[in-house]
């Protein structure tokens, strides 16, 4: 969650814009989330609190569980993008 908060876009357009593909993945019936806690980093959690802050001003606060789901998505589909990881060369244990 940290890379994922620490690259958050903090322009309401790009929010919006991963607010809605996300809405379009499933229907516009987004599903109901439950609260929870992580331990991130204090920039993360900076990170955090701005976005709110800025969602907040936007009157696009009751959406927060979405533009978290909608920016973890954006970072799985870049994962995915990048191609697999090269193989981790380890030495011989013996």
């Amino acid at each position: 969650m940290n890379i994922v908060l620490e690259s958050a876009p903090l322009d309401m357009e790009e929010i919006y814009a991963l607010y809605e593909e996300l809405s379009g993945k499933f229907r516009g019936q987004l599903p109901s989330g439950r609260k929870t806690t992580l331990r991130v980093s204090a920039e993360a959690a900076a990170k955090h609190y701005e976005l709110k802050e800025l969602c907040d001003e936007a009157d696009f606060a009751r959406r927060g569980l979405y533009v978290h789901s909608a920016l973890m998505l954006r970072f799985l589909s870049q994962l995915r993008e990048a191609g697999p990881l090269p193989r981790l060369e380890l030495p011989p244990l013996f």
